[in-house]
């Protein structure tokens, strides 16, 4: 509108073609925020999330984790295949990464691979590249680590999650002391809401109960053998 106000003649007229009742995806996805005491405690905290998913989503888990840099997505995607059993999911857990130094190739068989996984318990370890323009049904999670460059970035990150009818999702925001500052400069307006990683653990130990307690009901047996 701003951008019409300024090229257009002043007669020319706006429409909305969205309903008032209608608000942005992100307003309906519960969304949490961390800061952690150090950045030796991020791995533990999100290899804690993706258990949290896929023991509060059994059978269905689908999480994003967006990092900042490429190094840190490629060493992150390492450290979660080499630590998949330590996940409910176990062998389950397919990791897919997607950065800037794949060509287009590599990334569109990757996209595509994250998109059509169905063992349950996937995860797309990926900087800024799935952002904006890419659609990932079924997704249950995203995980941000670190701050954003803008609100609108953070805003289309956690938009990829919460577009399956019937699918609430989940967004989580990762930061460390110095990264909180954000919160009220950016992101004030955001349904934002804190947690703990002690809260995290606890619940985690309290899933993790009730999939001790059945684990066959929580992670179906899936047909699909490949590990990615």
């Amino acid at each position: 509108q701003q951008v019409a106000r300024q090229v257009l003649s002043r007669n020319h007229v706006y429409l909305n073609c969205v309903s008032e009742e209608d608000s942005p995806v992100h307003e309906h996805v519960p969304q949490y925020h961390t800061v952690l005491p150090s950045a030796a405690e991020q791995l533990n905290h999100i290899i804690r999330l993706i258990s949290h998913d896929q023991l509060t989503n059994p059978g269905k888990s689908k999480t994003i984790v967006f990092l900042p840099t490429t190094k840190l997505t490629q060493f992150v995607a390492r450290v979660l295949r080499e630590s998949k059993h330590f996940m409910p999911a176990g062998r389950n857990t397919s990791v897919h990464e997607l950065h800037s130094k794949l060509n287009m190739n590599a990334r569109v068989r990757t996209s595509s691979s994250f998109r059509k996984d169905s063992k349950g318990a996937s995860v797309l370890v990926t900087s800024d590249v799935s952002a904006r323009g890419v659609d990932y049904p079924g997704v249950t999670r995203v995980i941000q680590v670190g701050v954003p460059s803008s609100p609108d970035q953070y805003v289309h990150r956690v938009g990829r999650t919460g577009r399956t009818g019937g699918m609430q999702g989940r967004g989580d925001l990762v930061l460390l002391p110095w990264e909180q500052g954000f919160l009220q400069s950016n992101l004030a307006d955001m349904p934002l809401k804190p947690v703990t990683s002690d809260d995290l653990k606890t619940f985690v130990v309290e899933a993790a109960a009730r999939y001790d307690a059945d684990p066959t009901a929580f992670f179906p047996k899936v047909e699909q053998k490949q590990d990615f």
